[in-house]
């Protein structure tokens, strides 16, 4: 069969670069280097293109380990509507403590913007976005626009604010697990994993305490069954942006639990489309 088709362009081609270096640090009992790695969706061609905005994903990871390719295939969609997605990594309780994760992703957005060109990115529209443990970081991240104590490293003339938040069930408030299981609400493992990360600095690490009139419009995700982040969390941080005034939306999936494929379906990719362009 022979068939000659008239086809009109809907999708146009993408193009994906998992091994972008945005920044070298210090390594091995400060004997060495290594690179910080960063995975890029962006439209394939790149000259003359219009800008586009960015959304920064941060995986989870219980800030043990992450995997910055691993949700990929999932963030195809949103590239799809015209974003392009930058995918960094960021250090763990491997390597570092707390705040040098949220230095990392700053250097990060720092190094897309001087990058802007390279990638079709739109500097004034930096958004950033995560899950679980990377959604903690993207809440503090936002709660940390100006800061500049959270900015080292390379590219220190671009700014690492974000106009815009989406958070996926997220860690809003660290302060009950200083006094251990009887006044934390996560499971034990994760509540040990978070001390031995965070120490001393669980207020500064809880966005909940940080959230102000600034802080950049910010749509959360939780899901109704979460036994690992309670809804608490997302609820308590909804509260505290609609009480500053901060544009803010909360869904509550009911029947989702921790990391759930609910999360990642056409709808919830409609409302994080629509929030993001109209903000």
């Amino acid at each position: 069969m022979r068939q000659v088709l008239k086809s009109k362009l809907k999708n146009e081609a993408l193009s994906l670069v998992t091994d972008v270096t945005y920044a070298q640090v210090r390594h091995w009992f400060d004997s060495s280097y290594r690179d910080l790695k960063m995975s890029l969706i962006f439209p394939k061609q790149v000259e003359a293109h219009k800008e586009l905005p960015v959304i920064v994903w941060l995986c989870g990871g219980a800030f043990v380990s992450m995997d910055r390719n691993v949700w990929l295939p999932q963030l195809t969609n949103l590239a799809q509507r015209g974003f392009v997605i930058a995918s960094p990594e960021y250090r763990t309780s491997s390597d570092v403590s707390y705040p040098t994760s949220l230095q990392d992703v700053k250097s990060a957005i720092r190094y897309l913007r001087a990058r802007a060109e390279n990638y079709c990115i739109d500097s004034k529209r930096v958004y950033i976005m995560g899950e679980s443990a990377g959604g903690t970081l993207a809440i503090l991240a936002s709660v940390t626009n100006g800061d500049n104590q959270y900015d080292v490293g390379e590219y220190l003339g671009n700014s690492s604010d974000v106009q815009g938040v989406v958070d996926f069930y997220g860690l809003s408030d660290l302060r009950d697990i200083a006094g251990g299981a009887k006044t934390s609400t996560l499971p034990g493992n994760l509540m040990y994993r978070c001390l031995n990360f965070f120490g001393e600095n669980v207020e500064r690490a809880s966005a909940v305490c940080h959230v102000d009139s600034s802080t950049p419009p910010t749509l959360i995700f939780h899901g109704s069954v979460d036994d690992v982040v309670i809804p608490d969390h997302s609820e308590k941080y909804y509260g505290k942006l609609q009480e500053a005034g901060v544009h803010s939306d909360l869904y509550i999936l009911e029947g989702a639990g921790h990391g759930d494929a609910l999360f990642y379906q056409d709808h919830i990719y409609d409302i994080i489309e629509t929030f993001l362009k109209e903000i």
